[in-house]
């Protein structure tokens, strides 16, 4: 048996080195939240297609029905069919809406923190006065701007495709799924 003498200083360090080396340790992979986006496809002939932006390639975009890299839900279009195609994340419209409402409470907050007590209203009337139309305004504006979309036009050419062909992949399932 071989024996280690050390200081008591030292080994309360190892030991206090060996308790915090496993904090940063993981024995599980973190799970990876994959960005989806929403499309719309606007065909030539005026039928519009919408999903998931599943994947695309030079010839074909692909669209699931589902948020799921399961490809039974998938549906290829090819790109000499499609006039329009507008894209927007998933979530974008809620998350607007909630920053939007939490500005306006916040500026009510403010407004009812600067108001002088010697006016018409006291600072909590003031701030609740202005809760009631900002935070509905705030949301509002907020969920407005979410629903903003990308637009790219394609007119049924390949070329005008394969050039937005790269954007497009950015936005795609399966790319954000590999990185």
């Amino acid at each position: 048996m071989i024996t280690i003498k050390t200081h008591p200083k030292t080994l309360a360090i190892i030991i206090f080195g060996m308790l915090l080396f496993p904090i940063n340790m993981n024995a599980q992979t973190k799970t990876k939240k994959i960005r989806t986006y929403k499309v719309w496809i606007t065909m030539l002939d005026g039928s519009e297609e919408k999903g998931m932006l599943y994947s695309a390639d030079e010839e074909f975009l692909k669209i699931s029905k589902s948020n799921t890299l399961d490809e039974s839900n998938v549906t290829a279009i090819h790109a000499g069919t499609i006039d329009v195609i507008k894209i927007r994340r998933k979530g974008k419209v809620g998350k607007g809406a909630l920053i939007g409402g939490l500005s306006g409470i916040g500026a009510s907050v403010l407004i009812g923190a600067t108001t002088d007590d010697d006016n018409f209203f006291t600072r909590e009337e003031s701030a609740a006065i202005a809760g009631i139309v900002l935070v509905p305004l705030g949301t509002g504006i907020g969920a407005l701007t979410g629903t903003k979309r990308e637009l790219i036009p394609v007119n049924g050419n390949l070329k005008n495709y394969l050039r937005w062909l790269t954007t497009i992949q950015s936005y795609s399932l399966k790319s954000n799924a590999n990185e």
